[in-house]
């Protein structure tokens, strides 16, 4: 069932109010939802939302303030002889062949780059803070954590997109309407190819979306859509294959380190529950930590 004032669940809802009540301890009973205590958590929502959104926005344009001492242009051929050396430096010449035999591929490749990764970034950034907090808050902490390590990463080491590089087609660039959909100017920073945020935000999102969800047909469903990314991003030259297994193994890290804090501070906060009972200690636990990201990136 649905809660027709939120769009969640209603199983959602009861978890939610019940997180926002906090654990009712020995002599200490589970404060009543008002409508007050709900326009305070709306807004302290609120404010989460909107430094997650910033801290995310100044990371990701910090790097385009820094610059870097080296050339974009040189460390994309460092990229690519990288990839030669390792036998997957298979990007121009695949989207040479599919230009010339399957333009349909590389058509539905820019449709797929252009309008998918906004919608479902901001879609399950909202839909998560409407109805999943715990999922919300670790994508909030994923998108964070990776975005300071971004911009470390594109101010010292700078690299252009293979479509700035000789032999390649901007193919999203052909047509207006997705290359402004695809790359708004006031964000956008031509020099930060390396990792791909554009898959990995992708895939984090996505992942946020279905926390919890353990049937096989929504973890398919994830590994899926990414995949597509990842092709589209090399296809359209807006990546290398390296470019995407950096992006992704960021995240990997990513998720690792806030599975690992959050599960410190669950740690703590139940020692420090004493005056609860075991049961109710394992309660404050479970809603402290509410697990790790669900497969594929999870444990």
């Amino acid at each position: 069932m649905t809660d027709v004032r939120t769009g969640c669940s209603r199983e959602h809802v009861r978890v939610e109010r019940d997180r926002a009540a906090g654990p009712a301890g020995p002599g200490r009973p589970t404060p009543p939802i008002t409508a007050a205590s709900r326009r305070t958590d709306l807004g302290r929502r609120l404010a989460v939302l909107g430094a997650a959104i910033l801290s995310g926005l100044l990371a990701y344009l910090g790097a385009r303030a820094l610059g870097g001492s080296s050339s974009p242009w040189r460390n994309a051929a460092t990229l690519e002889t990288v990839e030669g050396a390792l036998g997957i430096g298979v990007e121009r010449d695949l989207q040479r062949r599919l230009l010339a035999d399957a333009p349909i591929v590389v058509t539905a490749s820019d449709v797929f780059y252009a309008l998918t990764y906004w919608p479902v970034v901001v879609g399950s950034a909202l839909r998560t803070w409407l109805c999943r907090r715990d999922a919300f808050v670790w994508l909030r902490d994923i998108v964070v954590l990776t975005g300071l390590v971004g911009i470390v990463l594109h101010a010292a080491f700078p690299v252009a997109p293979p479509r700035l590089l000789p032999g390649y087609v901007d193919t999203v660039g052909t047509h207006d309407a997705l290359r402004h959909l695809a790359r708004p100017p006031f964000i956008l920073n031509e020099h930060a190819a390396f990792p791909s945020f554009h898959v990995a935000w992708f895939a984090a999102a996505l992942a946020a979306l279905v926390r919890g969800r353990a049937g096989l047909r929504w973890r398919a469903a994830v590994v899926g859509l990414v995949v597509v990314m990842a092709v589209a991003v090399v296809v359209t030259a807006n990546h290398f294959i390296v470019d995407v297994v950096a992006g992704l193994a960021l995240l990997g890290a990513a998720d690792a380190t806030v599975t690992r804090y959050r599960a410190w501070r669950a740690w703590r906060a139940s020692r420090a529950n004493t005056a609860l009972t075991p049961v109710q200690r394992h309660a404050a636990l479970r809603a402290s930590s509410p697990g790790s990201v669900p497969p594929p990136f999870g444990r």
